[in-house]
């Protein structure tokens, strides 16, 4: 049994109040004993199952760092009270001193009060990734990974190090190609966190186990590792290496898998080995049985099987009033439909995002199916769908997507997620509207709608 700190009450204090007066001290110490200060809203959750506690965090909140900050009632500190802190103590005497130093200056950052209110929103699925990284640019993934594994208290409950942790997570992000617009180390860190709350908010992290919320977080995490930002359509007409070594099966999904467990185990196997072989074994079947799924040629089959396991278990869900107890009750393959679900949609979640951070979204996946366009055509390829930047037409592209692919999932996802149905499918409905606005403009020259 993994025993935690216990929750402590605090007294609420504004955003506004807390930051002047770090501004003013400048010390950190009073940062600390500032932030250490908040209300806090852990509570312990345990699992029947496995005799494991867990925390999660409820309801935290904290406004946006302008004249209009006002009170904020609740807001969890990065670490649980009492928990061991990481300190540069735990990196092993052989990393060289160049690796001390930029553990050292991370663990700093951690302390930025701005960067504790920004990611403070992190429970929550409507967190804005792009505001985050205005502020702070430089590695998302690492960052706000770090923060998120350590919130599920991975490296207490499995018993590796947080520099360990911070170590993995740095070399996926340094792995992930950079000239990529779509599929780099942004979008990781996106779907990372958009699970993160998903898991949160539709309460999967009340019955399921440690093991399985952090092969979820793992699967994640190297979902997309080094992706050359070209499709499998692509890499398989092409002749690509790739394609051959995967025998046209998909290929970027075995990459992926396969490519983020060499740097596990060739640089960190720490992270797996904290566990008994058979569990490791476990976790990696778990970990490419999550990958593989987010195959979008794989789509309409896993969803036309889990629309029909989700409609059976709805129906048993509704006599336990939505009970965590039910799902406690399921067998391993049926919860591993549920996380597949879960990731599945933090993957393609951005049409459900609010308004302004899709687009920006869109513009980044559009220009990278455009510069595929682009080679497809200089190497006498047939132009992928939605690829070709002279023929095709965005809203179009991204009402089909929403209507064909992600409302479906959603849906059906929504049947054993009620959180989902009631505060996810809204903003997906209105995105989807927006965009049949934006045609009309386009094709019949309406005044432009107010988007």
């Amino acid at each position: 049994v993994v025993t935690q700190a216990d929750p402590s009450r605090r007294h609420k204090r504004s955003l506004k109040q807390v930051v002047a007066t770090i501004v003013k001290q400048q010390t950190q110490h009073r940062v600390n004993s500032l932030f250490a200060a908040k209300p806090s809203t852990l509570r312990f959750v345990s699992n029947k199952k496995e005799g494991l506690r867990r925390r999660t965090r409820m309801g935290s909140s904290f406004g946006a760092l302008d004249a209009s900050i006002e009170e904020v009632e609740e807001s969890p500190s990065l670490f649980v009270p009492n928990q061991k802190q990481p300190s540069n103590a735990e990196v092993p005497p052989e990393a060289d001193e160049a690796l001390k130093k930029e553990y050292g200056d991370f663990l700093k950052l951690l302390d930025d009060p701005v960067l504790q209110a920004l990611v403070s929103k992190r429970d929550e699925y409507e967190f804005n990734l792009f505001a985050f990284m205005q502020v702070f640019p430089g590695k998302p993934l690492t960052t706000l990974g770090y923060i998120i594994f350590n919130d599920h208290e991975f490296p207490n409950i499995f018993g590796f190090t947080a520099f360990d942790l911070w170590y993995f997570l740095r070399d996926v992000e340094l792995g992930m190609r950079k000239d990529v617009p779509f599929h780099n180390s942004a979008h990781v860190a996106d779907v990372l966190q958009t699970l993160h709350a998903l898991l949160i908010q539709c309460k999967f992290v009340e019955w399921a186990t440690s093991f399985e919320v952090y092969g979820m977080l793992l699967a994640c995490t190297i979902h997309d590792y080094d992706h050359p930002g070209v499709n499998n359509a692509f890499l398989i007409n092409s002749r690509d290496p790739l394609a051959v070594l995967y025998n046209d099966q998909s290929v970027l999904e075995n990459h992926h898998a396969a490519s983020g467990f060499g740097l596990i185990l060739n640089n960190h196997a720490s992270i797996i080995d904290c566990m008994p072989k058979e569990d490791s074994a476990r976790l990696r079947a778990m970990v490419i049985g999550l990958i593989q799924t987010t195959d979008m040629k794989l789509h309409f089959s896993f969803l036309s099987e889990a629309q029909s396991n989700l409609s059976s278990m709805q129906v048993l869900m509704q006599e336990y009033s939505y009970n965590s107890e039910f799902f406690e009750g399921l067998e391993e393959v049926d919860r591993m439909i549920l996380f597949k679900m879960a990731l599945k949609c933090a993957d393609i979640s951005n049409p459900s995002k609010p308004f302004d951070t899709y687009q920006q979204w869109t513009g980044r996946v559009m220009e990278e199916f455009f510069n595929q366009g682009d080679k497809e055509k200089v190497m006498g390829l047939e132009v992928s769908p939605m690829c070709d930047r002279l023929t095709t037409r965005v809203y179009k592209s991204q009402i089909g997507f929403i209507e064909f692919v992600v409302l479906p999932l959603f849906n059906a996802f929504s049947m054993v997620a009620p959180w989902v149905g009631e505060r996810v499918l809204p903003q997906l409905l209105e995105n989807k509207e927006r965009h049949k606005k934006l045609g009309e403009v386009e094709q019949f020259g309406l005044p432009a709608p107010n988007c």
